[in-house]
């Protein structure tokens, strides 16, 4: 249907979408279903009433486990809100780039935030690194054990490759969480060990 009026072919996309109805017709599938409605939404030239459409679709998808299917209904939501209501398509987007990194569609999550930016909408925040707040992050956990073993920053930074600045810092950030110093290292880490 979308490529049908890509190349101005309306009257064979409205036919096609009658002919996929009339087949469903007293048929139980969902998934067949949930395309009729999205490709019923790309006909409709009032944008509240393709969004409804692809509202169901998604939901659709979403009732039969289809997530990438789901997220896909609701990225041509935001799209058909765009001009009438940019803030509420927006928030189609973002929720639809929320979905599309959480499965790794990093490409389909890039186009979405395009079309925010478009909007003149304040992109979503990317995700960063996990953050470990007071608990060692692994590496720091690694470099806190040699510490404890009596290595020195350049001893570590061969053993794990890393330059001696990048350790140096891995060392300041253990001994801050662990609030201790280099020589009581061993300790703290056998403490915490007893403990969890």
């Amino acid at each position: 249907v979308r490529a049908a009026l890509a190349v101005g072919r309306r009257a064979a996309a409205e036919q096609l979408v009658e002919d996929v109805a009339a087949g469903l017709e007293g048929r139980d599938a969902p998934a067949a279903d949930a395309e009729l409605r999205l490709a019923r939404g790309h006909l409709l030239s009032e944008p509240k009433a393709a969004a409804e459409q692809f509202e169901q679709a998604r939901d659709l998808w979403v009732e039969i486990g289809r997530p990438y299917d789901a997220t896909r209904a609701t990225e041509c939501m935001g799209n058909a809100m765009a001009a009438v209501d940019p803030d509420r398509a927006g928030e189609w987007y973002r929720e639809a780039i929320s979905a599309y990194r959480d499965l790794g569609a990093a490409h389909d999550a890039a186009r979405c935030g395009h079309a925010v930016k478009e909007l003149g909408l304040a992109p979503p925040a990317s995700r960063g690194r996990r953050g470990y707040g007071n608990a060692l992050s692994p590496r720091e956990r690694q470099v806190a054990e040699f510490v404890a073993r009596g290595a020195t920053n350049q001893e570590i930074a061969q053993a794990l490759c890393l330059s001696p600045r990048t350790v140096e810092l891995h060392v300041a950030h253990a001994l801050r969480k662990l609030g201790t110093t280099r020589k009581n290292v061993g300790a703290v880490l056998e403490e915490r060990e007893a403990s969890a």
